[in-house]
């Protein structure tokens, strides 16, 4: 299948969620997102906005789709209409689908609107009951605030399921610090701030935090950061500059913004300022689009420490 086709999973790179969302997807809902079931007395529901709040919380705003179809649509005796839908959720960040699952609902057939919504949603509430979602509701338990944790041995959770591993130091003997070691730990922990945005860890060694900073360099030396270099480029005659519209310029940050992977932003960054220019982008507009350009930068260098 091509790359370019929606569902690869970043061509095979993700086959399944990381282990940190079932933690996430399983929390237990608030009491007021569960109600009694409209027909059958003894089950529980729960409301569906709470299920779009929770997908919205763990994969953000525009972060997911519900790709749903109508599969029936069927009069029955006195004048009411049952409609069958199908449906499966898509994670963008992912590129991966979820499974298929149907819904269904009965009601009067001068409510035909509302009757293919609510079948919609129903198909929605089994997709999400999947994933875990109001999974305590499921299990005859909606007072119980248990989440799960994956038990896979090879998924152990982590606060940004898309950052590198995290950096292990090398056991060696430390010899005992004198004045001169004590100045020279400063100076690297000052280099550290600048290369990874924050201090190193309290216990880490010298030898370990110089080994540490020499290869962030080295790592850096290889693959400088993206910079665009405005001099190549003719600038625009003062009669020709128009500008971008604000609609534009929002387009422009939307796309920077969803970069998640840097070895793509390192190949997609210069097109990005190229086309604002031959769009007409001012000097000024220009100056703001390669801030957000940095800052994507700084962003992406930071969740891959």
């Amino acid at each position: 299948m091509s790359e370019n086709i929606k569902g690869t999973g970043f061509n095979g790179k993700y086959k399944r969620l990381p282990a940190i969302f079932r933690e996430k997807l399983s929390k237990a809902m608030p009491a007021e997102a569960i109600k009694p079931h409209p027909t059958k007395t003894y089950l529980t529901t729960i409301k569906a906005i709470y299920i779009v709040e929770r997908l919205n919380d763990v994969f953000g705003l525009n972060g997911w789709d519900f790709e749903s179809d109508i599969i029936s649509t069927t009069p029955i005796d006195n004048g009411k209409l049952v409609v069958v839908a199908c449906g499966r959720l898509y994670f963008r960040e992912f590129d991966l689908y979820g499974s298929i699952h149907y819904g269904g609902h009965e009601g009067k057939m001068v409510d035909a609107g509302d009757i293919h919504k609510s079948a919609i949603t129903d198909a929605l509430n089994k997709c999400a009951s999947i994933i875990e979602i109001g999974i305590q509701v499921f299990k005859g338990k909606p007072n119980s605030s248990e989440k799960n944790v994956s038990k896979r041995l090879d998924e152990q959770p982590k606060e940004n399921p898309l950052a590198k591993p995290a950096y292990e130091p090398i056991n060696e003997p430390e010899p005992k610090a004198d004045n001169s070691d004590a100045f020279l730990f400063i100076k690297l922990s000052d280099e550290h701030v600048q290369l990874f945005g924050k201090k190193p860890r309290a216990n880490i060694s010298l030898s370990n935090l110089k080994l540490k900073i020499e290869q962030a360099k080295a790592e850096k030396a290889e693959s400088p950061e993206p910079t665009v270099d405005s001099s190549s480029y003719e600038p625009i005659a003062e009669a020709e500059v128009i500008g971008m519209t604000a609609e534009e310029m929002d387009a422009i940050d939307r796309s920077i913004s969803s970069y998640v992977d840097s070895e793509t932003f390192k190949v997609e960054y210069k097109s990005v300022y190229n086309d604002a220019k031959n769009k007409g982008a001012t000097e000024e507009q220009l100056i703001t689009i390669q801030k957000m350009l940095n800052a994507k930068n700084v962003e992406l260098k930071k969740l891959e420490d």
